[in-house]
């Protein structure tokens, strides 16, 4: 199946009718990580349990690895690893690279479904968060996580998708700042104070008269006839800082590719985890600037992927 041309509602309802064509009629769990718990042993086991009932956001989870597996460019795969009372615990694999992909035989544009067709392991419910919390106190005896597929963790998942808003947005905004350069002859780190100076408070960038501009506070606004841009001025007229609200605006109305963080709740709470890690900083607090930055090891792990 093409994954470009799928969506997820797609791609779950095709998978629900694959699993039913092949005797699986029991519903779709969606499990992560940290849902699951096994045996730490050097060994392999295909005992494992999973806490139920599971978060309601799992869904929204799913989706999130769904549009990630798709901007990777790798392909995807939609499994049923395990059964359990209640359901299938499904989950998405997403190829990390190209040998990745090519050990699961998998095309860029391919969307595959599977499941464990001879002796499916068996999840053990645990119900009581009491017991779920007591076995997590003990990681020398268990784990997050199960041994025969991999499941991301959701904290990492969304982090992912917070680092591609963050490069994508910073990525918009220079593409913007450029267009005065081209148009203006005003370099990007100039155009802070060239509102001070021969540039108006507000009008339009190109000569065709199609995208618009205004400054606002600290910062700086472009409309273009199908997105919105805009940021503020970090230290020294920088252009590549950024913090949650802006973020937002840009999901809801810069670009379509992250939808989940157009719920500013989904935002903020992984703005909060990214900062909490030191993924993301305030580089440059003493000198009045509360924007974030992306940290040197934040940059480093973009380039080395």
């Amino acid at each position: 199946m093409s994954l470009a041309n799928t969506s997820f509602k797609e791609a779950k309802r095709d998978f629900t009718a694959f699993l039913a064509a092949n005797g699986l009629l029991q519903p779709i769990l969606w499990v992560f990580k940290e849902d699951t718990l096994s045996q730490s042993t050097d060994t392999y086991k295909s005992d494992f349990w999973v806490k139920l009932p599971l978060p309601d956001e799992n869904e929204e989870f799913a989706e999130m690895q769904f549009a990630l597996g798709k901007s990777r460019g790798f392909g995807l795969v939609l499994t049923a690893f395990a059964s359990c009372s209640y359901g299938l615990c499904c989950s998405f694999v997403v190829p990390t690279d190209d040998e990745d992909a090519q050990y699961m035989l998998m095309g860029p544009e391919h969307l595959k479904y599977s499941f464990v067709s001879r002796d499916m392991p068996i999840a053990k419910v645990i119900r009581s968060g009491f017991v779920w919390k007591i076995l997590r106190w003990f990681p020398r005896y268990f784990k997050s996580g199960c041994d025969f597929v991999y499941l991301v963790a959701k904290s990492d998942l969304r982090l992912e998708r917070l680092l591609a808003l963050i490069e994508d947005y910073q990525a918009s905004v220079n593409e913007a700042a450029l267009l005065f350069e081209k148009h203006k002859g005003i370099q990007p780190n100039d155009l802070a104070r060239a509102r001070f100076e021969d540039l108006p408070h507000d009008g339009f960038v190109d000569p065709e008269k199609t995208i618009e501009y205004y400054y606002h506070g600290i910062g700086l606004c472009v409309t273009y006839p199908d997105k919105v841009v805009d940021w503020d001025f970090g230290h020294d007229g920088r252009t590549d800082g950024f913090d949650a609200h802006r973020l937002w605006i840009y999901s809801e109305s810069g670009t379509d590719r992250f939808l989940e963080f157009r719920k500013k709740k989904t935002l903020e709470q992984s703005f909060a985890e990214a900062a909490e890690r030191g993924v993301i900083q305030k580089l440059f607090r003493e000198a009045q600037d509360n924007l974030y930055y992306l940290s040197a090891s934040a940059k480093q792990a973009e380039t080395s992927s």
